[in-house]
């Protein structure tokens, strides 16, 4: 969900026509490495808190 609006088509061809191919294929290339890295930050969430209720018996 992330990555789809940055990487939609009509958004890819505007950016080749504006900005070239080398620039777009950046562009796109940090959009999808961006949105993966937060998904994969948004998923190790659970992992970073401590365990609730772990103390008790």
């Amino acid at each position: 969900m992330l990555a789809s609006v940055g990487t939609c088509l009509p958004t890819i061809a505007l950016a080749f026509a504006i900005i070239g191919r080398r620039l777009t294929f950046a562009y796109v290339v940090g959009v999808l490495v961006l949105s993966l890295l937060g998904g994969l930050l948004v998923a190790a969430g659970p992992l970073l808190q401590p365990a609730l209720g772990a103390a008790s018996p």
